[in-house]
């Protein structure tokens, strides 16, 4: 059923389940619909005998290579997977809704790591999981650090040889932690831009971190490294529940201090601080040792990779999809080919 936001009654029983279901994430979150307010956003849940068993915000948005709209219901639905009938259930009313609504697709990524049996089981009862990097809006790979109750040097001694290295060496480096605020966000938004134009990579524009911000403000914590005056790097950390995720994050220097080091480091200490349990690293695509990136996040999360059980992806119209997907990266990740 598509949730009337109207209905206060039933929008806050929507709520209570997202909030306290073990599956939910911040991008189920209401909030998470303004930061992507180019998007158009409805909701649906499953509900039976009074409870409310499923639920799933989904975000559309008109593609222009398609010429049709994309759906997507980011890490999402909210359920048990293995309740596979009302997973079913919530999938064929989201897809319907989509089809009568000049949608060609509709995505799923959900919050559940790979398991082999329900991926399998899913295949039985007709639904795929996709693996292709095409099929991926987030990344295939998370690096995770669970810190189950561990104070900050308990965490930073159960670290690598080299992990300990790199982090004891950044704290003599004279590096000062600076605690931003939402005036800080041009800081933020140029040290990004700056980095990305050296690496030829896209970035957001300002006025989406002003949006991240002002959505999760009583969850915002927008920190910075400076050295000698200057702001080296910085990050944007979002947490939900006891959960923190590094959503964005930038470097501009050229040269490595270990600044990175450092700033993910304070940002562990603060989630030790308040009783966060998982801090989230970010996600990556390649687990090979001689990929920086994932070098880097190895060393903070003691390797703790989570690999996501895949994309379902209900396509509607075919030749949109196929326009849709055209020139983009077809690499596999499913972890049955690649464990």
């Amino acid at each position: 059923m598509k949730l009337d936001l109207n209905n206060d009654k039933q929008v806050k029983k929507y709520k209570k389940f997202l909030y306290k279901h073990p599956r939910t994430s911040i991008f189920q979150d209401f909030a998470w619909a303004d930061v992507k307010d180019s998007w158009d956003s409805n909701c649906f849940y499953i509900e039976k005998n009074g409870e409310i068993k499923a639920a799933a915000q989904v975000l559309s948005i008109y593609n222009n290579k398609a010429n049709k709209k994309l759906f997507y219901c980011p890490r999402g639905p909210v359920c048990d997977l293995n309740d596979i009938n009302t997973t079913k259930e919530i999938i064929d009313e989201i897809r319907d809704f989509a089809s009568n609504n000049d949608g060609f697709l509709v995505k799923f990524d959900p919050n559940y790591e790979f398991s082999k049996e329900l991926v399998e089981k899913y295949e039985d009862n007709g639904i795929k999981f996709s693996y292709e990097m095409y099929t991926y809006i987030q990344f295939p790979y998370s690096m995770m650090l669970d810190i189950d109750g561990r104070n900050f040097e308990d965490v930073i001694q159960s670290y690598s040889k080299n992990g300990r290295k790199q982090v004891r060496k950044s704290y003599r480096q004279g590096f000062e932690l600076y605690i931003g605020n939402r005036e800080d966000i041009e800081i933020f938004y140029n040290i990004t831009k700056e980095m990305s134009e050296r690496k030829g990579i896209n970035h957001r524009p300002k006025d989406y971190y002003y949006k991240l911000y002002d959505a999760f403000k009583d969850n915002s914590r927008i920190s910075f490294v400076k050295y000698k005056g200057e702001f080296l790097s910085c990050s944007f950390l979002i947490t939900f529940r006891n959960y923190s995720i590094a959503l964005y994050g930038a470097d501009n220097l050229k040269e490595d201090l270990g600044q990175s080091y450092f700033l993910d480091a304070e940002e562990i200490r603060y989630c030790c601080e308040n009783n966060i349990r998982y801090y989230d690293l970010g996600g990556v695509k390649s687990l090979d040792i001689s990929d920086g990136l994932y070098n880097f996040k190895r060393k903070l999360t003691n390797n703790n990779i989570v690999k996501w059980i895949g994309n379902i992806d209900c396509i509607i119209d075919k030749n949109c999809y196929n326009k849709f997907i055209e020139g983009k990266e077809k690499t596999n990740f499913d972890p049955r080919l690649n464990n």
